[in-house]
């Protein structure tokens, strides 16, 4: 039922039924220029829920070997041209494999899983000596996420079709240490941006409708969310989204 939901959700942001202002462009970007300052060969790369691969091209500085890539939808075949790249249709709980991977991705993912600890013990056996995991998932603690969790906690309002945890930026890494991982480096991305036309605002414009019946009442409270946002200026933590490099 709720893969049918995504892929309704999916199709009508493709064809522009529904405006989705948090890609991750940004996100392959920043992981692309961090990962090649470690001047580090990853030779052999897994990519676990890798969507519809239209970032890749955004790493193929890496100068990887080969990239195994993951999910329960079939991405496009233009991006499946390249001879390194073998997909596997796999829901990622039921992924299995006997390789390991310099690299493996688990980018905007890790909130959907409901027992992210068994995933994440699974990834830790396909790692190389040295390979590193990049883990990136939506932030929540900011003054838009906080909205959404309020709405969320104390109204029982659906804020999103799949998310089974709102992870705050420290709580995969708890996780990870529990494992047994100990080389973590935390950032968030996406700060607020503070004006008008910031996509946190234009986000709340068009989600709080779906659960939120009196137009007038959301008129109102984004106009005292621009104020509000003045005073609630978060730290380096309080981006829209957290991203998670990870080592043995």
């Amino acid at each position: 039922m709720i893969k049918k939901k995504l892929k309704t959700f999916y199709k009508n942001i493709k064809t522009s039924k529904i405006k989705y202002f948090f890609g991750s462009d940004d996100v392959f970007k920043i992981i692309s220029k961090d990962l090649s300052k470690t001047k580090q060969k990853f030779k052999n790369v897994l990519d676990l829920g890798c969507g519809n691969l239209e970032n890749i091209n955004k790493i193929k500085n890496l100068k990887f070997e080969n990239y195994l890539a993951v999910d329960w939808i079939q991405p496009p075949k233009k991006y499946l041209k390249d001879k390194r790249i073998k997909f596997i249709k796999s829901d990622i709980d039921k992924f299995k494999t006997k390789s390991k991977f310099n690299l493996i991705l688990l980018l905007g993912t890790i909130e959907h899983i409901k027992h992210p600890q068994l995933i994440l013990k699974k990834i830790k056996k396909m790692m190389c000596k040295n390979a590193i995991l990049v883990i990136s998932h939506p932030n929540y603690y900011n003054i838009r996420g906080i909205i959404l969790l309020t709405c969320k906690m104390l109204y029982n309002s659906t804020v999103s079709l799949s998310d089974v945890h709102n992870f705050y930026p420290e709580e995969v890494k708890e996780i990870l240490h529990k494992i047994g991982f100990r080389k973590i480096k935390i950032q968030t991305i996406r700060k607020e941006e503070y004006n008008k036309k910031d996509i946190n605002f234009l986000d709340l414009k068009q989600r709080l409708p779906k659960f939120i019946k009196s137009k007038n009442s959301i008129k109102k409270f984004l106009k005292k969310y621009l104020i509000m946002k003045k005073y609630l200026r978060g730290g380096d933590l309080s981006g829209q989204y957290t991203i998670l490099y990870v080592k043995k």
